[in-house]
Parts: structure tokens; sequence; C-alpha cells
């Protein structure tokens, strides 16, 4: 009878164990591309040594404010120009 106990409650510890590894794994794709690789295709805001590379004129504007409505909420606003 105690066997039974033990091993019925190591069962719905495991299972605890595996949902919840299973919902954080999942939760950790839910971010949005617009707030964590802003500046994926702008490769001389991470290194210098781009700027100037290619014949081209690239001019960029991004915006975001998180938490819209709320009063002093994060904010972020670049200007980028490469010729």
């Amino acid at each position: 009878m105690m066997l039974s106990k033990k091993i019925i409650t190591m069962k719905k510890f495991i299972l605890s164990l595996v949902l919840m590894a299973v919902t954080t794994s999942y939760s950790q794709e839910l971010n949005l591309p617009v707030f964590t690789q802003y500046l994926a295709d702008n490769p001389f805001v991470i290194s210098p040594a781009f700027a100037g590379i290619g014949d081209n004129l690239r001019i960029r504007a991004n915006g975001l404010t998180q938490w819209v409505g709320i009063r002093d909420a994060p904010e972020n606003q670049s200007l980028y120009a490469d010729f």
C-alpha cells in the first residue's frame, strides 16, 4: 500500500516536471522578431567594419513602443544610414 502511494506520487512529480519543461520551451518561441531581432538586418550597428561595404545607399528607421498606453513605457527609436 505504501509503495503504490510512493509510485503514484513519483509519477505525478515526473509528469509535473515534463509539463513544466514543455511549457517553458514552448513559451520561449513566443518572442516576436520585432522585439528581439531589430538589429538583425543592420550589421554595421553590431560591427562598424560593415559600414561602407557595397555600392548601395541604405536608410532605415525603426520605432518600437512596448506596453502601449502605459506611462513611461520602454521605447526604442533608431535611424540608420549607410552609403
